[in-house]
């Protein structure tokens, strides 16, 4: 698991539940074009990563972009540029797809920067067999070295402080603490208003339960920066500049009404009110040819659809990606050669404009009224699957 943890800080693409990513936008594109060739300049003072999942720090930079986590542009204070010790920011992201909330962590590093990229090479070194060191106690080490100074979160709807508190309780209940601890977390967070671009508001947090065991042993000097650098983190509020975060996945709402003819994977007419209109639940499971886990999972779905139709329930593919003869036939092969035997439906742009999809596999809940029940699941999620039926069936 430790290796895994360190991987989340430091590759440049995470596939967010084992989900293959769909591109962005053609307008952030440009501008993540423009970013990168700012920073391709000689001697450009810029740092900024192209991907969601960030690693900045503070080595000859004096601005980070982030957009990911909605900062534009982040002056880089001159006391951290001459530190003794390292600033990395890490994890400029949505937290959770569909919530509106992005976060960025600013972390203190209790060694001087070449001495802590070193150690990060050796790591990776070691969990590759090129050295002879044991990688846990090197991630130990690692992380030994790291103090939060502060995160940043942005929260859309023109959520306010409360509203982000609530957000982040419930975030923190869904991945598995309980409420009162939950809200114990949430009673630590001290925040900050620092700006707001379009229906997002930024705020900066500190947690005054914080870990600080990286300080424990560390020389005087290192102790002061810190200290110096977290004691006041509004002063900092001028250096950011925002935007609205890019990247950012658009759901359909619970309750929206889903419409639509198209054909199934053989040639022959369907209409959604009829598919939809035949089981009290169904389970659309929107696939790709090009994603592995996508199919992968189509196996297990089969089995599946055999229980949820004694419930009154049913499974749907969408190969989203058979727009085009060569694909239709490969997705074809794969439906043939796996013994698909639900419908499978084939995709139309009316399709893709009613469900929102950032991610392979994505799996949407419809009612036999054809409306959205619930929130949409990104990535392979079969365990989570006949809970979700249930619970739909139930209601």
């Amino acid at each position: 698991m430790k290796k895994y943890a360190f991987i989340l800080y430091l590759v440049l693409v995470v596939l967010m539940c084992s989900a293959v990513v769909v591109s962005a936008q053609t307008s952030e594109e440009e501008l993540l074009k423009k970013y990168q060739a700012e920073v391709q300049q000689p001697d450009s003072e810029i740092m900024f990563e192209s991907e969601s999942y960030i690693t900045l720090d503070t080595k000859g930079k004096k601005i980070w972009r982030a957009p990911f986590a909605g900062i534009a542009e982040f002056k880089v204070p001159d006391e951290w540029i001459n530190a003794k010790g390292g600033i990395r920011a890490i994890n400029g992201t949505e937290l959770e797809e569909g919530k509106g909330i992005v976060e960025l962590g600013v972390n203190y590093i209790v060694s001087d920067e070449p001495a802590y990229h070193q150690l990060t090479k050796l790591i990776n070194e070691a969990w590759d067999g090129e050295n002879d060191y044991d990688p846990d106690e090197l991630y130990d080490k690692w992380g030994s070295l790291l103090t939060n100074l502060f995160t940043i979160y942005g929260i859309s709807e023109n959520r306010d402080e409360a509203g982000l508190k609530t957000a982040l309780k419930d975030l923190y209940v869904e991945m598995g603490y309980d409420a009162e601890t939950a809200q114990a977390v949430i009673d630590q967070m001290s925040l900050i208003k620092l700006g707001s671009a379009g229906d997002f508001n930024f705020f900066l947090s500190q947690n005054s339960d914080e870990d600080r065991s990286a300080l424990e042993n560390a020389d005087e000097d290192y102790i002061k920066e810190f200290e110096a650098f977290s004691s006041d983190p509004g002063k900092y509020a001028p250096n950011f500049t925002f935007a609205r975060p890019m990247g950012l996945t658009e759901i359909v709402e619970a309750g929206t009404g889903i419409s639509f003819k198209t054909k199934d994977i053989e040639g022959n007419e369907v209409d959604t009110a009829d598919l939809f209109g035949s089981h009290k639940v169904t389970m659309v499971n929107i696939w790709s040819t090009t994603c592995g886990f996508c199919i992968g999972e189509l196996p297990e779905l089969i089995k599946m659809n055999k229980d949820f139709e004694a419930k009154g329930a049913q499974i749907v593919g969408l190969v989203y990606d058979a727009t085009d003869d060569y694909t239709t036939e490969e997705a074809k092969d794969i439906v043939d050669d796996l013994g698909v035997d639900y419908t499978t439906l084939m995709p139309t742009d009316e399709i893709k404009e009613l469900f929102k999809v950032q991610a392979f596999p994505c799996t949407y809940f419809v009612n036999e009224k054809g409306e959205i029940l619930g929130e949409p699941i990104f990535g392979a999620a079969l365990s989570e699957f006949p809970a979700m039926v249930d619970k739909y069936l139930a209601e």
